[in-house]
């Protein structure tokens, strides 16, 4: 029975009961090919993507089986939309970072990440938005081939350095990685926003190409950033929002049976759960540990903070402007959508504390239980 694909990725039960290919949908006779650029013990795979693979082949009864390509061995992050088109694999992390041109919708949203301090509230009220939302977004995906279905948000970004910074004048003339709002923050204060893949910080840092990282303090650790970086600063700066821990291939998720298609979309909430509240946790402990390695923790001085705080007031605006220069429709829309959602997530976030399984169930809820109808 033929099911339009367009149709299907509105409504994920169709996907699920009749399955998106012309044709019957046929078991795997092979194993899945996943590739990443991030590391096996970054979060997004520890506490991810491994543990889901592990759940949907045990619930497969072994039927379909996922084989990961991490730590960039099969291309960064700028690659990855690409090999997931054109299915030289089967899925990927996909980071709209990389690539604004072919998601530009989804960086409108990825463009408001300053202004988030919740990890747990961007992913939910980024999820929502796009799988369950608007549905210009998975339009936009359908023409890459492309199935996104778990969502990511980082932990809190902080400012991590190979020498000390404080005030405006120790931050002039240092070569930052940072992008979107974060890079308009660092040319304002008089640094220089650099451009390298996240899997090549470690060696652009030793060889002083970066001066300074702006993300998590997570990657400390799966980065091994901590043999490098001597100062991390006590204010967070927003957190990176619009990535996906997992996107598939449409044309292989056409090839899998119902039964397949059902284990891997009713583990989704596990997935996004369960490392989103590992990411979080996970900063903490890696902040922590790095005092062993020399790591000091410095507050950011009050020209610092105000010039944070302007650049805060003005990514709003930013968003929406950029987003209509990359030919984004309404890009006004989306962003008031987004901030709705936003304000939803809040409270949803609020009542699920308890832990990533209430967490999961409220994702369920909110977001794949209404793909499926």
């Amino acid at each position: 029975m033929t099911v339009n694909v367009r149709q299907c990725l509105g409504t994920l039960a169709a996907c699920l009961s009749l399955g998106l290919a012309s044709g019957a949908a046929v078991a795997q006779d092979r194993a899945l090919s996943f590739a990443s650029a991030l590391p096996d013990k970054h979060i997004v795979m520890s506490a991810g993507i491994q543990p889901y693979f592990e759940r949907v082949a045990q619930q497969s009864g072994g039927t379909v089986k996922w084989e990961m390509m991490s730590g960039g061995v099969a291309g960064g992050f700028k690659a990855a939309v690409e090999a997931v088109r054109d299915s030289l694999v089967d899925g990927a992390v996909i980071v709209p970072l990389y690539t604004p041109a072919e998601m530009a919708d989804s960086m409108v949203l990825a463009d408001l990440g300053l202004m988030l301090e919740n990890p747990l509230v961007a992913v939910g009220a980024f999820s929502e938005t796009v799988l369950a939302g608007d549905p210009r977004f998975l339009k936009t995906y359908e023409k890459l081939n492309i199935l996104p279905l778990g969502g990511s948000a980082t932990a809190p970004y902080h400012m991590m350095c190979r020498t000390p910074v404080s005030n405006a004048a120790s931050i002039r003339g240092k070569r930052f990685w940072a992008s979107g709002p974060w890079g308009i923050m660092v040319r304002e204060l008089g640094g220089t926003p650099v451009n390298v893949s996240a899997s090549e910080l470690y060696e652009a840092l030793q060889r002083g190409q970066v001066d300074c990282v702006i993300g998590p303090v997570a990657w400390l650790k799966s980065f091994a950033l901590w043999d490098v970086v001597k100062v991390v600063t006590r204010e967070s700066m927003g957190l990176g929002v619009g990535n996906w821990a997992l996107t598939v291939n449409l044309k292989t998720w056409k090839g899998l049976s119902p039964k397949a298609q059902e284990v891997m979309a009713s583990n989704l909430p596990f997935l996004v759960g369960n490392h989103m509240f590992a990411y979080v946790a996970e900063g903490a402990e890696v902040l922590e540990a790095s005092k062993a390695k020399g790591v000091q923790t410095v507050a950011l001085g009050p020209d610092v903070v105000a010039m944070l705080d302007k650049a805060r007031a003005q990514v709003r605006q930013q968003a929406i402007d950029t987003g209509k220069r990359r030919g984004v429709e309404d890009s006004d829309k989306i962003v008031e959508a987004f901030f709705g959602k936003v304000a939803k997530w809040e409270k949803i976030v609020a009542d699920a504390a308890a832990g990533p399984e209430h967490f999961s169930k409220a994702l369920d809820a909110e977001v794949y239980s209404k793909m499926r109808r």
